[in-house]
């Protein structure tokens, strides 16, 4: 057990990671007067959340109600959330959340420039069940110019180049209808140009796009507020160690370098979970699994380590152990391995449908990345044989022309590198696609058919793909009668290998309302939180919404905060 022999630097709080819950931890214990040090092992800041899409799921959120939007209230929130997170009523964890995140949204508008918005409109995930909504409880950060970072720029985590243009150029949700009407719509062109032109400004003068939006633009935001209260950030600092008084209270963290930092009033985990820890994901997740994530390197499970080194209990999550999306791998120019998460790009679009190895649809494509997910690995499951679930997509030549499909850009941009790298598979005919992915040829053009025969009206009778206000949310809606559905007649014909990855882990260090961690007695570890992916999730790994991952991170780190401070929670 360590002890405090000699104490290098010394705070009142020390928060170990940069995503969303371990920044606003340290924002929220800035602005209350407490000093911060904030920890990252990587050279970059921002972990998964930089890469993400920045949605907070903030059910009864006070922006939505000064922009007019009364439709939600806690008791609607608490119908939909009871009939999808197991035990979700009895959790006292769940109350804090719902309570605390419309206050904690409120709180760092008010002290920072973590400015959110609302989306105006955003379904939730199973929009059909009572409770739920189709607008106002999803924000997203407001658009940031990056360039106020100054010679902090380049301490910002870059966007994933598979969801930006030319590597770093990022495009905010609205214009991307601009961007496939380009040569079409006059006015879409002088948007796109627009956009264009400015990137290649940002280029020359700073050497990266600095117009941010997404999740991108939400760790930027939390970096220059942190940077406004003078709260120090050390990279590349790997934490060995937690350091105890005696055999009881977390007063510090030692670094691999033996180096002690000491916190006067708590220690908080966030260092984003285990996806990147192999032998954990052999451990808690479906061996059927891919072994890929599209998580960032770093989350190595550094905090559930930590934590049960001194008595911290380790729990798997009621619903799933990981959040869920179909994904696809391929290597990138530079050497690096590019994991690309089909969350909300392609597979609702009008005119791509996925078969097994047998060459047979066996879900609705356009439910959540997360449903869709767990239905790759039920059918799977059930006998689709081999050791990784997969699946193929398919599609036809206007439909990669216009929407592509998973990392190749619409309008070929980058088709020829794709096929190169087998990424994407191309045939002059179904038949001839059949033979390169070793699926029986017959059981194909007779799967395309009679998903054909239907199309042609927009109707999908075995799997009512288009049929609830999510999934007709992500489709195409120049696209009648349905926006999800059109048929695949457009030689040639493409293909892209799909497994189940993760966007995050869900099983976790346990805690209580207030962010403790626990041990396996349920009693509180004196001076150590947890939050964000570190802790097993509110949600149960479940998925009722876009943000929900993001949303407890910022609640519960707000929360340690005023336990820290004032002994409490949220009055």
């Amino acid at each position: 057990m360590n002890t405090v022999s000699s104490v290098a630097n010394e705070f009142d709080v020390v928060v170990l990671g940069s995503g969303a819950a371990g920044m606003t931890t340290a924002l929220v214990a800035a602005v209350e007067g407490l000093s911060v040090c904030l920890l990252e092992k990587e050279v970059q800041l921002g972990g998964t959340t930089a890469w993400s899409g920045g949605q907070v799921w903030a059910p009864c959120n006070q922006v939505g109600k000064e922009e007019g939007f009364e439709k939600d209230s806690p008791e609607f929130v608490s119908q939909y959330l009871n009939k999808l997170v197991v035990d979700s009523k009895e959790d006292p964890r769940m109350a804090s959340f719902l309570k605390t995140i419309p206050v904690a949204v409120e709180f760092l508008g008010r002290h920072s420039q973590v400015q959110l918005q609302r989306v105006p409109y955003y379904p939730d995930y199973y929009p059909d069940l009572g409770g739920a909504t189709v607008s106002g409880r999803v924000l997203e950060p407001v658009s940031f110019d990056a360039s106020v970072l100054g010679s902090n720029l380049g301490r910002l985590r870059l966007p994933l180049p598979e969801f930006s243009l030319f590597g770093d150029m990022m495009v905010a949700r609205q214009n991307l209808t601009h961007f496939r009407r380009v040569f079409h719509s006059p006015s879409s062109m002088k948007i796109v140009l627009k956009a264009l032109s400015r990137h290649a400004w940002e280029k020359f003068r700073f050497g990266r796009g600095v117009s941010l939006v997404l999740g991108n633009a939400l760790v930027a935001r939390f970096f220059a507020s942190l940077l406004d209260l003078n709260v120090t950030i050390k990279t590349e600092r790997l934490v060995e160690s937690l350091v105890r008084s005696g055999e009881r209270r977390v007063v510090g963290v030692q670094l691999a370098n033996g180096r002690i930092i000491r916190a006067r009033r708590g220690v908080v985990l966030a260092t984003g979970g285990f996806s990147h820890n192999f032998e954990m994901r052999v451990e808690k997740l479906p061996s059927t699994m891919s072994e890929s994530s599209a998580t960032f390197p770093g989350a190595t499970g550094d905090g559930a380590r930590l934590a049960t080194a001194i008595g911290g209990h380790f729990s798997a999550a009621a619903g799933g152990n990981a959040f869920l999306a179909p994904i696809s791998r391929y290597k990138r120019p530079d050497g690096s391995i590019a994991i690309f998460a089909h969350t909300v790009s392609d597979r609702a679009k009008p005119g791509v449908i996925a078969v097994d190895q047998n060459g047979n649809r066996f879900a609705n494509e356009a439910v959540s990345y997360h449903e869709f997910g767990r239905a790759l690995l039920s059918h799977h499951n059930q006998g689709a044989g081999g050791k990784v679930a997969f699946a193929w997509l398919i599609a036809d030549k206007k439909f990669i022309w216009k929407y592509g499909l998973g990392a190749l850009k619409p309008m070929h941009l980058n088709l020829h590198y794709l096929l190169s790298q087998k990424y994407i598979v191309k045939a002059p005919s179904l038949e001839k696609l059949a033979e390169k992915l070793n699926i029986p040829a017959m059981s194909l053009v007779q799967t395309v058919t009679e998903y054909n025969a239907s199309a042609k009206n927009g109707e999908d009778p075995k799997y009512r793909r288009g049929s609830n206000a999510y999934q007709r949310f992500l489709g195409d809606p120049d696209v009648k009668p349905n926006p999800c559905i059109s048929a695949i007649e457009s030689p040639s014909y493409f293909a892209l290998r799909i497994e189940v990855g993760d966007l995050g882990t869900a099983a976790g260090i346990t805690t209580d309302s207030l962010a403790r961690v626990l041990d396996e007695r349920g009693n509180p570890i004196e001076g150590l939180y947890a939050c964000g992916a570190d802790a097993r999730s509110v949600m149960e790994g479940n998925y009722p919404g876009p943000g929900i991952t993001l949303g407890p991170a910022i609640a519960f780190g707000y929360l340690a905060v005023q336990n820290i401070k004032y002994g409490a929670g949220v009055d």
